[in-house]
């Protein structure tokens, strides 16, 4: 059952993304933002062992048809703030919301193209390949270079998924 800590944690998001044109998904802790071929994802996860909010933004690929909302870039921003009281909480929503903003403002202007995110996601599965990267990264990688026309690097990146 929602608690009060859910409510200031819709009200702070409301406030801090919804002028970036978030929506909530349902009445979930879940914001999404329509980037037309990528959604920004923002999550405010609950913790299984006390009240409160850890925060996650990423990007998730429309080119997959997973069934559900993937982190595909990014992550965790924020480890899990505890929520003690609603005078303490509130104004630690209202941070964890504009830290949410920034970070999905950060991804839109990463991501402002096909060509612009191949580009990226090329030189982090490159760059990563060196710490065992592949699998999910090189896959991506490898769609959105082949639907910018780069088919060299397409081949190259599903060679190692």
């Amino acid at each position: 059952m929602p608690g009060p800590h859910d409510k200031i944690i819709a009200d702070a998001a409301k406030s801090a993304l919804g002028p970036l044109n978030f929506r909530r998904k349902g009445r979930s802790r879940t914001w999404l933002a329509d980037h037309g071929w990528w959604l920004a994802v923002v999550e405010f996860q609950p913790s299984a062992w006390s009240k409160g909010s850890y925060l996650n933004v990423a990007a998730h690929w429309l080119w997959s048809e997973l069934g559900f909302v993937s982190f595909d870039f990014g992550g965790r921003v924020q480890e899990h703030v505890e929520y003690q009281s609603d005078a303490q909480f509130a104004p630690a929503a209202s941070r964890l919301a504009e830290q949410a903003a920034n970070e999905a403002q950060r991804l839109t202007q990463m991501f402002t193209s096909p060509e612009a995110t191949a580009d990226i996601l090329l030189t982090e599965e490159r760059i990563g390949r060196e710490h065992g990267a592949g699998g999910w990264m090189a896959y991506n990688a490898g769609v959105i270079a082949a639907l910018v026309g780069r088919t060299d690097a397409a081949t190259e990146m599903f060679d190692r998924v």
